[in-house]
């Protein structure tokens, strides 16, 4: 790739992007050097797939994004006969080399696919609503069916902003919320039983301190002992004689604030404010709707994960085993999230290009 490739990126989203990859390997590698060097290879594939992506235009897009959805479809019917089960979830096929969750290829192709359908129409009707409900029930029910309750959550809630941006009335959204608030409940006896431990451990960690509430313990002990400014890199006792689980994935927010402390746990999370508001950004630069509305759905997929991310490491959500984005180990959510990037990358350059253009035309 040339240097004047490189000079059309988008500078804010690509600085931002690198310094969330390295601050996660920089974690990861403070808790185990190996699963550090897997990451650093899954970064590199990654930003293969970043800078891939944005040298297409974003309109590529539309004509694959049916069959992208197919393809992930298939994907995720075949993994109760393929995948491999870990923890009581079959949530992974072995490609060899690596675990892939086609769960985390889903959200940024969901995205391209309801955009896609929604591109064409000047606002969305009750009729519209339904039928884009047939793209997003099948990924949904799939998802949960593994069971995988948040991505299955990000992905209805992806689906919700996409559907809000493309014209929503005002009283579909309310009637909405009402029946949400109704079946809430109900959602309790489709639950998988460590699923329901999980909600009851949650409201009250204490009732079972080794078992469903000690996850939560542990990354709370984590978060409070790195006070201010840390233990420091590499001094974190909670993670390192491995009284924290999962603490390369689903507790690397905490990882990181028993070793930073809270002032680097608040740097973080304003990192991740700067990149979520500079996707809306390029949603309002979007002239188009296909790219607002993929603009829009990447965003609320990252601001999403990030909250349940970081709101089970405090115990203030339940936990469901999601990743915080870009910089929790494991090559499929950092690949996908670095695919959708590459597309907001793409979407940028497009309007960037298209602002030049008209800028000296008129000169």
């Amino acid at each position: 790739m040339s240097l004047k490739f490189f000079l059309r990126q988008d500078p804010v989203l690509l600085f931002v992007t690198f310094f969330l990859v390295a601050l996660g390997i920089l974690m990861i590698s403070s808790t185990d050097p190996s699963f550090a060097l897997q990451q650093l290879i899954f970064s590199l594939l990654g930003f293969l797939v970043f800078f891939t992506v944005s040298a297409l235009d974003h309109r590529f897009f539309k004509s694959f994004a049916f069959a992208l959805y197919l393809f992930v479809l298939f994907l995720l019917l075949i993994l109760p006969i393929f995948g491999e089960a870990i923890r009581g979830s079959t949530r992974w096929i072995n490609l060899g080399f690596f675990l892939f969750q086609p769960s985390e290829l889903a959200k940024p192709v969901l995205i391209l696919t309801l955009a896609w359908f929604f591109d064409n129409r000047h606002s969305s009707s009750l009729k519209d609503i339904f039928l884009s409900l047939f793209f997003v029930l099948p990924y949904f029910i799939l998802v949960f069916h593994q069971p995988d309750l948040g991505n299955a959550l990000i992905i209805f809630l992806i689906w919700v902003s996409i559907v809000f941006v493309s014209g929503l009335p005002s009283l579909f959204a309310v009637l909405g919320v009402v029946f949400a608030s109704f079946l809430l409940p109900i959602s309790w006896f489709f639950l998988a039983a460590y699923q329901k431990a999980r909600l009851v451990s949650f409201l009250n960690p204490t009732l079972d301190p080794l078992g469903t509430g000690y996850s939560i313990l542990q990354s709370q002990i984590a978060i409070g002992s790195g006070q201010l400014f840390g233990r420091g890199f590499g001094r974190g006792t909670q993670s390192h004689l491995a009284f924290l689980p999962a603490r390369q994935t689903d507790f690397i927010f905490a990882t990181l604030s028993e070793e930073l402390g809270l002032f680097g746990a608040s740097m973080l999370l304003l990192v991740f404010f700067v990149l979520v508001i500079h996707i809306l950004d390029v949603a309002k630069i979007s002239a188009k709707r296909f790219p607002t509305q993929i603009s829009i759905g990447v965003a609320t997929w990252i601001l999403v994960q990030i909250f349940i991310n970081v709101g089970m490491n405090l115990g203030i959500v339940p936990v469901t085993g999601i990743t915080l984005p870009l910089i929790s180990y494991g090559g499929s959510s950092l690949i996908s999230t670095l695919f959708g990037l590459g597309i907001i990358n793409s979407i940028y350059h497009s309007r960037r290009q298209t602002q030049l253009t008209a800028q000296m035309s008129g000169s």
